[in-house]
């Protein structure tokens, strides 16, 4: 049975879409997925196994084994991937500080935002956290808090829902140059 056009695809990725034997790279030449070990003599379909190749040189390699060189390429490809999941743990792990460090914020902003309703505690939903979220990102928290009052003063009823309909607005000013004097 074929690889999979996603495994294919995974491989020619993890490799930066050059060939792994001679440094070609796409769009200049056609790349195949190649068994380091052949699956002629034992290799398996397991990405550690697969290597990205040029038309040219996975022809001219065949079903043989490249030698030490196939193993230094499998090893290099262990390492590779290894070293890939390790960097992914560290960035997930920074962008799960980074969330909460942005959801404390949000919460803050959520207590300034109700407590002017005399509701101790209350903050944002996580429905409401959603919905502001972009527009914590890109508007200040000076620029937030002074749509949050001037959006308390006008529409009580609909506040949420105003207030999100302001910023947004105040951010396609803010995005198209617009004096927001």
């Amino acid at each position: 049975m074929g690889l999979s056009k996603r495994k294919r695809f995974e491989v020619f990725k993890r490799d930066r879409f050059t060939c792994q034997y001679c440094g070609a790279k796409a769009p200049d030449v056609v790349l195949e997925v190649d068994h380091i070990h052949p699956v002629a003599e034992g290799g398996d379909d397991n990405e550690v196994n697969l290597t990205t190749a040029c038309f040219g040189c996975n022809r001219g390699k065949s079903d043989r084994l490249v030698g030490e060189h196939g193993e230094t390429l499998k090893a290099e490809a262990i390492e590779n991937r290894v070293e890939r999941m390790e960097q992914l743990r560290e960035l997930n792990a920074m962008l799960s500080v980074e969330r909460d460090q942005e959801d404390d914020y949000l919460r803050d902003l959520g207590s300034y935002f109700w407590n002017r309703n005399d509701d101790e505690g209350y903050t944002f939903t996580s429905s409401q956290l959603g919905s502001i979220r972009p527009y914590a990102r890109k508007l200040n928290v000076n620029e937030l808090k002074d749509l949050m009052d001037s959006t308390w003063r006008r529409d009580r009823k609909n506040y949420f829902a105003y207030f999100i309909a302001c910023c947004r607005t105040r951010l396609e000013m803010k995005e198209a140059g617009k004096d927001l004097d």
